[in-house]
């Protein structure tokens, strides 16, 4: 079935992200349903039905996404038993819906192809009590953060159904993509990659900002392979989009590679830990925290994270994320050891033992937090600091964000660095305001001097 998109309504947002040229419609079906927002030379051509466009109604502002066109396929028109296979195209990483105006309304959501597309599927089987009909109205909406633009459709007289299309229409099957891990992505690093899916279709893989259409050979029905070395002025990094296609006639399906490429054979490392190795704190409270890194591997599994205290295990008392793990509780005067053991996805272990004291000769500086009682913040509320120390000391606090903007951008702020005397009982306060999205992280630090003498305490807090 040959389709073309109509043109976009000169009204549109001006903050434009134009899909990849390469993008192929739907398989050939039934019914085929062209969607776009409403240009009065709009012209579709279509085998089968059309969606009739009518006036959109889009946020008009700089930074509002843009709808570029929806289809809409069909094994059986509008009778009930029929599936629906939605295709928006428009700004990337955002949240799509179509919501059908049927006997009952019907929310549909879409989801990103692959990280950055800027194409949108779903998939929905009519029910009897849709009962769907020509003139009924379909309402599309995308959403990029707190900004969101929305179209009007209806479904016209030619929406009936037609033949089956035959088989070659039908889009290809990927049922698996990888990349043979490599130790490190530098020239002359060889990539193979491996495809699974249709047999007897043409295979290749992009390598995002390096190259595209690399081709994939089929060695045996339904299994392909590509090379590609990678050259002095290649820029490749372990971020790099990497997507495979699959093309059968004018279908194109397409598959991101979601594996890491390089090969994760460093175990995790456990740092910042609290109290410190040796060190004397005062009886109380006391938090036994850590920070864990995995920066050249595939991540730390929490589910593989045990604390243990003088050979108690504390684990289901401990908050523990990918990046942190954080024991709060009063301990008794005495001598503790501390062991901590992790894994990465990869299932690199890592161990980590060390000691420490709780005694009445702590330092008289030490700082004992009260506030916050975990590691983990909503990211909402502003964040109070409370502890104390000793009468009159200085303490002068110092908060870092890695602050998740948009997708995975991060960017690295100084959220607060301020200084506070505290009261003749120690006690001190002090509030800051995260910035970032899901996902950021903050790393407290403080430290309390007087006299010339200083003592220091390191907080990590996440907010999910």
């Amino acid at each position: 079935m040959n389709r073309t998109a109509p043109t976009h309504d000169s009204t549109a947002a001006t903050d434009r992200h134009t899909p990849r040229s390469a993008r192929s419609p739907l398989a050939a079906l039934p019914l085929a349903i062209a969607l776009a927002l409403s240009a009065p030379a709009a012209t579709v051509i279509s085998v089968g039905a059309l969606i009739a466009p009518v006036p959109a109604l889009a946020q008009r502002s700089a930074v509002t996404p843009q709808i570029d066109r929806l289809e809409i396929g069909s094994d059986g028109g509008l009778a009930p038993g029929a599936e629906l296979d939605l295709q928006l195209f428009g700004t990337p990483r955002g949240h799509a819906t179509v919501r059908i105006q049927a006997a009952k309304p019907v929310n549909i959501v879409l989801h990103e192809t692959y990280t950055g597309s800027g194409e949108y599927t779903a998939r929905y089987t009519i029910k009897r009590a849709d009962q769907l009909a020509t003139g009924q109205r379909l309402r599309a909406t995308l959403r990029h953060g707190k900004l969101s633009t929305s179209a009007n459709y209806t479904i016209p007289a030619s929406a009936v159904a037609a033949t089956p299309p035959p088989a070659s229409a039908l889009a290809p099957r990927i049922d698996r993509f990888s990349i043979a891990p490599v130790s490190r992505l530098s020239p002359g690093t060889e990539l193979i990659a491996t495809l699974e899916g249709m047999a007897g279709a043409q295979a290749s893989f992009d390598i995002g900002g390096v190259a595209s259409d690399i081709p994939m050979r089929e060695l045996r029905p339904g299994v392909y392979e590509g090379r590609y070395t990678l050259r002095r002025q290649d820029r490749m990094t372990r971020a790099s989009n990497v997507v495979a296609n699959l093309r059968a006639g004018t279908q194109v399906t397409r598959a991101q590679l979601s594996q890491p490429l390089i090969a994760d054979t460093a175990p995790p490392t456990v740092v910042n830990l609290s109290p410190r190795e040796n060190e004397r704190v005062a009886p109380g409270v006391v938090y036994v925290s850590g920070h864990l890194e995995d920066a050249s591997g595939t991540g730390v599994d929490p589910k593989s994270v045990r604390l243990t205290l003088n050979g108690r295990d504390v684990t289901r008392e401990t908050q523990i994320t990918a990046q942190s793990f954080s024991y709060r509780n009063t301990l008794p005067v005495g001598a503790y050891t501390a062991l901590l053991t992790a894994n990465d996805a990869a299932g690199n272990s890592v161990r980590r033992e060390w000691r420490f004291d709780v005694g009445a000769a702590a330092h008289a500086l030490a700082i004992e937090l009260s506030s916050p009682t975990g590691d983990t913040i909503d990211g909402r509320t502003p964040v109070t600091i409370r502890g104390r120390t000793a009468p009159g000391a200085t303490v002068h606090a110092r908060v870092t964000g890695l602050l998740q903007v948009v997708g995975p951008v991060g960017l690295e702020q100084e959220v607060l660095n301020q200084q506070v005397v505290a009261d003749r009982a120690g006690n001190f306060t002090l509030q800051f305001q995260p910035t970032g999205l899901p996902g950021s992280r903050y790393d407290l630090v403080l430290v309390a001097s007087q006299d010339g003498r200083s003592e220091e305490t390191r907080l990590r807090l996440n907010q999910p």
